[in-house]
């Protein structure tokens, strides 16, 4: 005998058929997305751009990728002058090509450079940075055997002391490493003694790595090459904001009192000179060498012919942490607190290629 009631079983049919229509529904969101999905990663992908790297950049190229790199108003419109300068090839392919698009900026940094547009270079410098963030190679490194000949490998023995080495040659088993000619032997690390290694892989993000040191031998042209185990111990690291330049110059630098007025911080620089060497520096900061043993969290006024103004300013730094080598010297990592725009586009533009000091 039916005990149900036709009220009850429509009841049923219409929560079935809701039920059945919520999952149609599910199903068609999740397929629009996985196409849109498949799309958009086709439109990254390199068969994309290759295929359609001579079809003129169009307005419409030029303001999805000023979205989608977050460029200001003044770097999207030199984003399309650019452009509009040079449309083949297209630039989704020309940002995805370094040389390209690199020897787009040296050509408008020149004429910048010519009008002395100061704030148009500094531009220029952050939209190459956003463009090649936005387009860096998304490629995970798995192991150390793709890693291509000729790069560089950054090697600290100790803090603040840094060397580098350059993949010679590599195998299925080893890794050929050029030493550098500054790298004293102490700092050598024993054989079958693991070390570490940072490097960038292919102008994208850098890595670190640890390998395993196997011999040393003699290389071409009186080298000496240190040959190192393959790994799979790579892990990603945060790129720097600004390119490094390695200088190795004289320099001055004075201490510095900073005081508050209001919103505003002024810097009281000492007449006391003190001498040291710059080692590196970027548009963010530098590193300075130094027989004083200089505590961190102290302000420092920096001279030398690379960082001066035409005004006569200098740069003001603040001391983020000092480090001593085993030679007894200090090593003081700089953040700029106050540099000028000319000389921040100037360390750029050596950084990038486009300029020398």
């Amino acid at each position: 005998m039916n005990s149900g009631s036709p009220i009850t079983a429509r009841l049923s049919l219409d929560i079935f058929t809701l039920l059945f229509a919520a999952l149609a529904i599910l199903v068609v969101i999740a397929l629009l997305w996985f196409i849109s999905y498949a799309v958009e990663n086709y439109k990254k992908s390199d068969n994309y751009t290759e295929k359609n790297k001579n079809r003129p950049t169009s307005r419409r190229n030029i303001n999805d990728l000023s979205k989608r790199a977050r460029l200001s108003k003044s770097e999207k419109e030199l984003f399309t002058k650019i452009c509009t300068a040079h449309p083949l090839p297209n630039i989704n392919y020309a940002l995805k090509n370094r040389e390209i698009f690199d020897s787009y900026l040296k050509e408008a940094f020149v004429q910048l450079k010519r009008a002395k547009s100061e704030n148009s270079k500094k531009d220029l410098f952050s939209l190459r940075v956003k463009m090649i963030k936005f387009f860096e190679s998304s490629s995970v490194i798995k192991n150390t055997r793709v890693i291509p000949v000729g790069t560089t490998f950054n090697y600290t023995p100790s803090q603040g002391i840094h060397h580098i080495l350059t993949l010679m040659d590599s195998n299925s088993s080893e890794m050929y490493l050029q030493l550098s000619d500054d790298m004293p032997e102490e700092d050598r690390p024993a054989i079958l003694s693991k070390i570490k290694f940072i490097f960038v892989y292919k102008d994208s993000s850098p890595y670190e790595i640890e390998v395993r040191v196997i011999r040393y031998q003699p290389g071409k042209n009186n080298k000496t090459l240190m040959v190192s185990s393959h790994t799979d111990q790579i892990f990603s690291r945060t790129k720097r904001a600004y390119p490094r330049i390695d200088l190795f110059q004289d320099c001055v630098f004075s201490s510095v009192k900073a005081e508050k007025e209001g919103d505003k911080t002024e810097y009281k620089i000492s007449e006391k000179i003190h001498e040291g060497q710059l080692l590196d520096i970027s548009a963010g900061g530098c590193r300075i060498s130094t027989k004083l043993a200089i505590k961190a969290e102290q302000y420092l006024h920096i001279s030398t012919g690379v960082l001066d103004s035409p005004d006569k300013s200098s740069p003001i730094g603040f001391i983020l942490r000092t480090t001593k080598t085993k030679n007894d010297e200090y090593i003081l990592h700089i953040k700029f607190v106050k540099i000028a725009d000319d000389v921040v586009n100037r360390i750029n533009a050596v950084a990038c290629g486009y300029d020398v000091f």
